[in-house]
Formats: structure tokens, C-alpha cells, sequence
């Protein structure tokens, strides 16, 4: 079996929201590994995360499903999942599957973390 391209790391800050880094490829074949993160995240430790996509150069659909159901399961627990650093051609597959609605999108992790005026 091979090993998933893709590295996800995870720290929890001291107010308790959780900054998940991704470095490599998101797609069907890979996203079960940023999953179990987000899993263990939203219902173990932190109902707040802040992905920071900085290093993603790719990733497609089944991703931005898993996005969409963390952030639901996040808010379930009175958090939310909120994406930083995306490149360019990572916006553009939110802003086609018009994913921008439901996940908010920061130029920051620090932005991300700091931001009050929504749930989101």
C-alpha cells in the first residue's frame, strides 16, 4: 500500500483553537489522512480550527467535501473550521464549486484565529 503525498500536522494553540497545517496534494486519495485529523480534532480536543492551506498545490472535489462536513461537525460543537493561505488555484476550486458560502477564507492563519464578527 502506498503512502499518502500528503503531510498533516496539527498544534493547539493556548486558547484552545487548533492550526492544522497541509503540505502536498488533497484529492480521494489522499484527504482520509487530513479526515482523521479533523476528526479527532472537532470531536476530541478543539471545535476551532484554522487550516492553513500554504502548501496544498492541489486539491479537488472530495476534499471540498470533507471541508464542508468538518465545518458542519465543528459548528454542531459550537466551533467551525476556517481555511488560510489558500493559493491561487486552490481558490479558484472554492470559489467554482461556490464553496465560499458555507467556509470562510483568510489571507492568515493569525486572521483566521483573531476573527469574531462570524461563526464561520
Amino acid at each position: 500500500m502506498a503512502v499518502p503525498d500528503v503531510d498533516v500536522s496539527s498544534r493547539l494553540r493556548v486558547d484552545g483553537i487548533a492550526v492544522v497545517t497541509v503540505v502536498g496534494d488533497l484529492d480521494l486519495d489522499t484527504c482520509a489522512v487530513l479526515e482523521a485529523c479533523l476528526t479527532r480534532l472537532v470531536w476530541s480536543r478543539s471545535p476551532k480550527v484554522a487550516l492553513d492551506l500554504d502548501g496544498v498545490s492541489y486539491l479537488d472535489c472530495s476534499t471540498v467535501r470533507l471541508l464542508i462536513g468538518a465545518h458542519t461537525q465543528a459548528g454542531q460543537a459550537g466551533g467551525w473550521v476556517r481555511l488560510a493561505r489558500a493559493r491561487t488555484i486552490v481558490l479558484r476550486l472554492f470559489e467554482v464549486t461556490n464553496t465560499t458560502r458555507t467556509l470562510a477564507l483568510y489571507d492568515t492563519v493569525d486572521s483566521a484565529v483573531k476573527d469574531t464578527s462570524t461563526t464561520n
